[in-house]
Parts: structure tokens; C-alpha cells; sequence
């Protein structure tokens, strides 16, 4: 597994609150798992997981162009995510419609 030196682009304390954020998200989410709540919940709670994820890496730099890329990579993949899983719970949402 290659490590990533990264720096925040931006004011320290907020990258800090936002590594605070997603740790926190991760943690409710697997709660929400846990406790067998609504599918709809925990897929809200990945898209803001996701979303903050991708804002984290879009606000890092990195020290070499090699791990730069990496970093654009791994945004993209959230980003992606939070497309899928708008796009699910859009789909759950019809479904309840239609019942």
C-alpha cells in the first residue's frame, strides 16, 4: 500500500474538522447498519460520507505528481459513489410511490 504525504491546500483547522466529520459519519453509519435501520438512512449518511470524503481530497496536495494523481483518483471514486448512491436511494424513492 503506497502512503500519500499530503498537505491541506487550505486552513489546517478546517481539513482537521473535516478528517472530525468523516470519522464520525463512518461510525454512524455502521450504527445505522447495526441497528437495522431503514436502508434509506444509511445510504444517506454514505452520500454525506462520501461527499465530505471528496471535499477532504479536493482540498489536499500532494508533495509528488505521482501521489497527486492518486489523490485526484481517489476523489473521483467518491465522487462516483455519491452519484451511485444518489441515484439508489432516488430509485428507492420511486419504488415507495408506486407502492
Amino acid at each position: 500500500m503506497q502512503v500519500i504525504q499530503a498537505l491541506p491546500t487550505d486552513d489546517p483547522a478546517a481539513h482537521h474538522d473535516l478528517i472530525e466529520r468523516i470519522t464520525s459519519l463512518a461510525v454512524d453509519i455502521k450504527g445505522a447498519e447495526r441497528a437495522g435501520k431503514p436502508l434509506s438512512e444509511a445510504l444517506r449518511l454514505r452520500v454525506i460520507y462520501h461527499t465530505a470524503f471528496a471535499e477532504l481530497l479536493a482540498r489536499t496536495r500532494a508533495t509528488d505528481a505521482g501521489a497527486q494523481a492518486d489523490i485526484e483518483a481517489r476523489e473521483a471514486k467518491h465522487k462516483r459513489l455519491v452519484a451511485s448512491y444518489r441515484q439508489e436511494l432516488a430509485q428507492m424513492e420511486g419504488e415507495k410511490g408506486n407502492v
